[in-house]
């Protein structure tokens, strides 16, 4: 009955911070961190940089109409951790992916992992589903 009555929701979604980013290249450094927050492969923002620090304050946040054909369980975000170099190409530490669901999740880490499978820290993540009651 419920899934027949919603025709629309609304997900938002926002990034509150990070914490433990750790390069494979050294951990004692500290380093200018940024996100690239991607959508179902579409990239919807680029953080500002954090300059040195290993748990920046990471702030993004978005909010999606879902209707009938696009079911929640295919909205995929992708968000990128990357360390912004002067003199050189930037460093990517690694990506964490988040499919939000329909309950609501307030700070909640999801892990970064580099692209060899080894963990590379945490964003905390809040999402909130409303749904829309079809009218």
């Amino acid at each position: 009955w419920y899934q027949r009555r919603v025709r629309e929701a609304v997900v938002s979604t926002q990034s509150t911070g990070s914490s433990g980013i750790n390069a494979e290249y050294g951990v004692d450094n500290d380093y200018d961190s940024y996100v690239i927050v991607k959508h179902n492969g579409a990239e919807l923002v680029e953080t500002k940089v954090v300059m040195k620090n290993r748990s920046p304050k990471i702030d993004f946040k978005y909010e999606m109409l879902l209707t009938e054909g696009s079911p929640l369980s295919e909205q995929v975000f992708e968000l990128s951790v990357w360390d912004w170099d002067r003199w050189s190409k930037d460093d990517h530490f690694g990506t964490a992916r988040f499919v939000p669901g329909h309950d609501t999740l307030i700070n909640q880490p999801i892990p970064i992992f580099n692209d060899q499978g080894a963990k590379r820290g945490l964003l905390w993540i809040t999402s909130v589903f409303v749904p829309m009651e079809f009218l």
